[in-house]
């Protein structure tokens, strides 16, 4: 089953600041946009926080420049077998950003040997909590479908909490899976980290391009369980960028021993976002449906309604 390459617009990312806090954040490997970086695992019981393990991790070169990520140094780190499945690496921001109730997004671009979920976790401190550490993990954001591997893929995830939250640290889980089954240790890579207010990614690692205006793209996932909604052609609908204001043909493939009665369709963004129920009749046999026009814009999340055979 071939990935549909993903369409990547660049542009230079302004960096806003208040009150010590930047807005957003636009992370690099060329020089140095970052504090400092090393291994974080959220087990505590995890050798890499008793300090029995230390983590392998470097800027190194790119080990394969392509279309999607020309940079030339990005962040690499070895997956180790003895940390948990959120082990990774951490990076330590120049400055803090506020995490609040209006949804952010971290963009990201990841490589590794093997498919899976990618994770990122937030450390930081409520500013009304002058005792509380830094290193307080304050939220956890997860791809809901495997991401897959041997090519830079772009990954993007909406974070958002109570207000009043300093985020200092990211880190970046490339394998949020289980390392049970593993004999050996694996090298993921990462690059262009980018904290926004934009569901799109309005910066890469790649030379200064221009953008068109973000209303005429929307950013279409498929967040499912028991079964999956594709392209047509089975392509997996991970952050795949599609024209606004057009329909999409998409397909609705259950997992065996599971139909469907149609999808919710969640769209829009920030508080804005709205959501529809798209029913069963509106899928033909071979599990083809279009989704109207009127739905597709902003961030676009398609839940399909699996259920059980009896």
């Amino acid at each position: 089953m071939k990935m549909k390459r993903q369409r990547i617009y660049t542009v230079l990312l302004t960096l806003i600041s208040f009150a010590g806090v930047a807005s957003a954040q636009n992370i690099q490997f060329e020089g140095k946009d970052f504090q400092g970086i090393g291994v974080y695992d959220t087990w505590e019981e995890s050798p890499f926080r008793t300090g029995k393990l230390k983590g392998n991790y470097a800027v190194v070169d790119n080990p394969e420049r392509d279309s999607v990520n020309n940079s030339y140094r990005v962040l690499a780190i070895q997956r180790s077998r003895y940390g948990s499945n959120t082990f990774g690496v951490r990076i330590d921001l120049r400055e803090p950003f506020e995490l609040t109730p209006t949804e952010k997004y971290i963009h990201l671009l990841v490589r590794r040997p093997y498919s899976g979920r990618i994770m990122v976790v937030g450390l930081g401190k409520r500013t009304d909590r002058n005792a509380q550490s830094a290193d307080t993990e304050q939220f956890w954001a997860m791809t809901t479908e495997n991401v897959p591997g041997d090519v830079w893929q772009r990954v993007s995830l909406a974070i958002k909490g109570a207000g009043g939250i300093e985020i200092h640290s990211l880190v970046v889980v490339p394998d949020c899976e289980s390392p049970h089954h593993y004999t050996e240790d694996a090298i993921c890579y990462v690059d262009g980290v980018v904290v926004s207010d934009s569901p799109l990614n309005t910066a890469s690692a790649s030379s200064v391009a221009s953008l068109p205006a973000l209303s005429s793209e929307c950013l279409v996932s498929n967040t499912n369980r028991n079964g999956e909604v594709t392209l047509p052609d089975g392509s997996q609908l991970m952050s795949y960028e599609h024209p606004a204001g057009k329909p999409l043909r998409v397909k609705v493939r259950p997992e065996v021993g599971f139909t469907h009665d149609g999808m919710i369709v969640h769209y829009g963004y920030g508080e804005e976002r709205k959501q529809v129920h798209i029913p069963a009749r509106k899928v033909n046999r071979k599990g083809l449906c279009i989704i109207p026009a009127r739905y597709m814009n902003g961030v676009v999340e398609l839940e399909g309604l699996f259920v059980e055979v009896r």
